[in-house]
């Protein structure tokens, strides 16, 4: 009987948080878009993900500096490694994003472009990179990846990005280009 009790306690305490959530739930494209940025900010890795050739996906940690006014992802590399190739090959790629002290995360959907220009590689430098590039930033050793957002996906249970089925799809954002003008769409995912 304590059991049932328990589990009737239970089954209504979720009811009430998921009621409460729904309520608050964040449905505003741009004010989504906004809050994906500040996800975004609360993290200072993310995982890149490109295809590698064999229709597989090849992931690694990153450290990317983010402009935030323009959403775009800036990663310093090394121009020797895998990843570069794989871009060249396949320049759609993915970032991903994950917080668990907040209950979220934010998937990147876009297209990469390695840039080797010296005044984006002093532009986007941190100064602690310089024990992985001893020569800085304008190195032979050192080449920026630019990654331009088409989709974001977010699920934020702490900022009540939360769309139904309750928790398990993310809120999409899709960036189009009509008639020369940005604009933003809410997709299902």
């Amino acid at each position: 009987m304590l059991k049932n009790i328990k589990r009737r306690l239970f089954s209504w305490f979720l009811d009430r948080y998921k009621k409460s959530k729904r309520r608050k739930s964040v449905t505003d494209i741009n004010e989504a878009l906004e809050l994906a940025k500040k996800a975004i900010s609360t993290n200072k890795y993310a995982f890149l993900i490109t295809n590698n050739g064999s229709n597989s996906p090849s992931a690694r940690l990153v450290e990317p500096v983010v402009n935030y006014e323009e959403m775009t992802f800036w990663i310093g590399t090394n121009p020797s490694l895998r990843k570069i190739e794989e871009i060249k090959e396949n320049p759609a790629v993915t970032l991903a994003f994950g917080n668990e002290k907040n209950d979220s995360n934010v998937v990147i959907q876009g297209i990469a472009n390695v840039e080797n220009n010296p005044d984006f590689a002093r532009q986007h430098w941190k100064a602690y990179w310089r024990l992985f590039f001893p020569d800085g930033p304008e190195s032979a050793d050192f080449i920026l990846i630019r990654i331009e957002w088409q989709s974001i996906e977010v699920l934020d249970f702490s900022r009540n990005i939360i769309p139904e089925p309750f928790g398990l799809k993310p809120l999409k954002i899709m960036r189009h280009q009509i008639n020369g003008e940005q604009k933003q769409s809410r997709e299902e995912a």
